[in-house]
């Protein structure tokens, strides 16, 4: 006999486990000892309230986006497939509609569907994806089990009722003949009649220790739901057999933990645009199996419940989009959520559910203008989903899209970032705060003036553009980035979607089977995608307000950066100094200048006293072209930058405060370099170096260069021998190496 596989037992204990971990059932007696007594509130909540407390089960953190905080919730970093589906930089969004479902939750206001309205593209869907996976886990959680009714019954019942409904012991749990479960999930506190319930719930929370303030609000829909149509045929059969004995009719029922699961249709239901039913239901008609159950049960008609309704009660219906579908068939939206109730054809239910819509934009403006739409408006609420603004959020969508080619290709360095930043060139619009009623400083109207949607992208990324002087750096406050965040209410409802970017990456890794992705295959592609024009690529064609994105305008203004950006890594590279060895020449500057205002000498290594470098100060000031009538000021203005930097506290960073300062330092030690490169023939050595990195065909006198630059491309700026080459060569090729 073959050796059993311990792996198959591990399975096994685990499935066990976890099974015994997340069920349970009871009677209603025991539901209210082991599970309602001791937290009464967790079972008090409405979906409302679940959804909410699933949201806060998975945490947030706070995030600053263009000088303004949000939660940043961790639910749509997607904990479940590690980050695959993860929402990035649509805080704003989230904490919109995270606020709707708390105000509800708290009946602060009245319940609405909730509808995701933008653009194609922009994780619509994702996130109510994300929201129904949070619910499957979490009630797989102790604090988010979720209980309903279940009734058994056996072949026969006398007249006391001793075989309708069982304890956990005895022999009579061997004779269950049918266990029928509430097909809507009613939460077990409708077993307790109306007029008692509130009573019985203010007693519970009194005895768990809820008193004054800490008291929360009991909901509505548990103060007033009505168990579903069935289970109320079976209660008042009890009630009329046992002469109104309640105790008696609660000891025929049980109580069941139940696990969400769209896939199970428990707590979660989604609703295409076509082919779904949505509700009905049929009289069910007992065959061989349920003759016993049907003479039990004689003197009623039971009912089958059908549709998304049935699947999504006590947790989330989400309507893919919502408006495709004509708005007569809508109207039943109007009472699932003002009465809480839906009608099911033979019968009605009252329903417990969070209903979440998705539309793109031109289908909801269709439905806007339709006049019977008025009602279903006006229970809506309509949260505005746009294309990110951010390209550094931006880039991990894509970076996200690439990880399988990244297995088997260099991704060469700002290939997804620069992608990035044209995608988002083309949903922004140039400021115009310089001419708006809004209160503006002079020193910010020069600079909204002056700036290119370049430097608004990277402001909106977090960013101090390169090329801002030290007047504009000074002008580019918070409550300046924070007003041109919130200037044009639509940016970012149009433009180029995240999904055109990643059909072009596509494109482009079916078509290349080089070592590399790179920035040139993006150019490349989008020029042949220019070429080719709208017909061909629906992305170039005008949007609906008749304008067509200005792609070849961004593309080149992209392109200009690139220039700038790898001019300068091929400058560092070849100095062979490093941005640690730049900062501590910036650090020692400042310390020099600091005794030197002061009229302060410098402690050396020695321990002794030494003046002020004047040689160290000149050399950075000669980079920055100081003339010696403006020394002192220069030196001032510079030390007060330090700190303005450190006044909240913060640690002093040298290559964010001293931007400029840094760039004229290296392109002053490239300049002493420079002369001693000859870069069309260290290129043609570049290009002898072997596949494996070997130098053997590489001429001597050039070796020492070549390894020097090849190696800092690498190390400093995460290159690959081959597109480190390729860079080198452009540049060189280009002629953009400082003259």
């Amino acid at each position: 006999m073959p050796e059993k596989d311990p792996m198959l037992d591990q399975i096994r204990e685990k499935t066990v486990s976890g099974f015994n971990r997340t069920h349970w059932e009871g009677t209603f007696e025991e539901f209210v000892a082991q599970k309602l007594a001791q937290n009464p509130v967790h079972h008090l909540r409405t979906a409302f309230q679940y959804i909410r407390d699933m949201i806060d089960h998975f945490g947030f953190s706070q995030r600053e986006d263009a000088g303004e905080t949000f939660r940043h919730y961790k639910l749509f970093d997607d904990p479940f497939h590690a980050g695959k589906k993860a929402v990035y930089g649509l805080e704003r969004t989230l904490e919109k509609l995270v606020n709707y479902i708390r105000s509800a939750s708290l009946e602060e206001g009245k319940e609405r569907i909730f509808v995701l309205s933008g653009p194609v593209g922009t994780a619509k869907t994702t996130i109510v994806d994300l929201v129904s996976r949070g619910l499957e886990e979490y009630s797989l959680c102790d604090e988010g089990a979720v209980y309903s009714i279940l009734w058994l019954f056996p072949r026969q019942i006398d007249d006391e009722g001793g075989k309708l409904g069982f304890v956990r012991t005895g022999p009579e749990t061997d004779d269950v003949f049918a266990r029928v479960r509430c097909q809507m999930r009613d939460n077990p506190l409708y077993l307790v009649p109306r007029p008692q319930r509130r009573d019985f719930i203010d007693g519970l929370l009194e005895k768990a220790g809820f008193r004054g303030r800490s008291r929360p609000v009991v909901p509505r829909k548990i103060l007033e739901g009505e168990l579903c149509y069935n289970c109320t045929q079976v209660y008042n059969y009890l009630l009329r057999r046992f002469n109104g004995d309640w105790m008696k009719i609660i000891n025929r029922a049980r109580v069941e933990r139940v696990a969400l699961s769209e896939l199970s249709g428990v707590g979660i239901a989604k609703i295409l645009p076509e082919g779904n039913v949505e509700t009905s239901s049929s009289i069910i008609s007992f065959d061989d199996n349920y003759k016993a159950l049907s003479q039990i049960l004689s003197d009623i008609n039971l009912v089958k419940f059908n549709g998304k309704y049935v699947s999504g009660n006590r947790g989330l219906i989400q309507y893919s989009d919502v408006f495709k579908k004509p708005v007569v068939y809508l109207q039943h939206l109007l009472s699932a959520v003002e009465e809480h109730r839906i009608d099911f054809g033979e019968v009605g239910a009252d329903i417990d559910v969070v209903i979440i819509g998705t539309s793109n934009i031109p289908e909801y403006e269709a439905f806007r203008k339709n006049p019977l739409s008025h009602g279903i408006r006006s229970r809506m609420r309509k949260i505005e989903v746009p294309y990110l603004l951010n390209y550094r959020d931006e880039k991990k969508i894509y970076e996200q899209g690439l990880v399988e080619v990244a297995r088997t290709r260099h991704i060469a360095p700002h290939t997804t970032d620069l992608a990035a930043l044209w995608a988002v060139l083309t949903r922004i619009e140039k400021s115009t705060l310089q001419r708006s009623e809004q209160e503006i400083k002079v020193d910010e109207r020069d600079l909204v003036e002056k700036m290119n949607l370049i430097q608004k992208a990277q402001i909106y990324a977090g960013e101090v553009p390169q090329d801002f002087d030290k007047d504009a750096r000074r002008a580019l406050t918070k409550d300046l980035v924070r007003k041109l965040r919130n200037e044009f209410a639509y940016e970012g409802m149009t433009g180029i979607s995240p999904r055109v970017v990643q059909n072009l990456f596509a494109d482009v890794c079916e078509r290349k089977r080089y070592r590399c992705l790179n920035p040139f295959d993006f150019f490349n592609t989008m020029r042949i995608a220019l070429e080719k024009g709208a017909e061909v690529y629906e992305f170039l064609q005008a949007d609906s307000g008749g304008e067509a994105p200005d792609v070849a305008g961004h593309l080149e203004a992209v392109n200009e950066l690139y220039d700038r950006i790898v001019k300068e890594e091929v400058e560092t590279a070849v100095t062979d100094v490093n941005d640690e060895e730049i900062s501590a020449k910036i650090h020692g500057y400042l310390n020099n200048v600091k005794a030197f205002l002061r009229k302060e000498k410098i402690q050396t290594r020695t321990g002794g006293e030494e003046p002020p470098n004047e040689e160290l100060m000149r050399y950075v000031e000669a980079r920055m072209s100081v003339d010696d009538g403006d020394r002192d000021e220069f030196r001032f203005k510079v030390l007060s930058r330090a700190s303005t930097a450190i006044a909240d506290g913060k640690t002093l960073d040298i290559r964010e405060t001293y931007a400029d300062l840094f760039r004229a330092v290296r392109a002053g030690l490239y300049a002493e370099k420079k002369g001693a490169v000859n870069w069309d023939n260290l290129v043609a050595a570049m290009d002898r170096v072997g596949e494996d990195g070997g130098m053997s065909g590489v001429p001597e006198w050039s070796r020492n260069l070549v390894k020097t630059l090849t190696d800092n491309m690498v190390s400093m700026f995460g290159y690959c021998r081959f597109c480190g080459r390729d860079v080198v060569s452009y540049v060189v090729n280009k002629r953009l190496l400082a003259t």
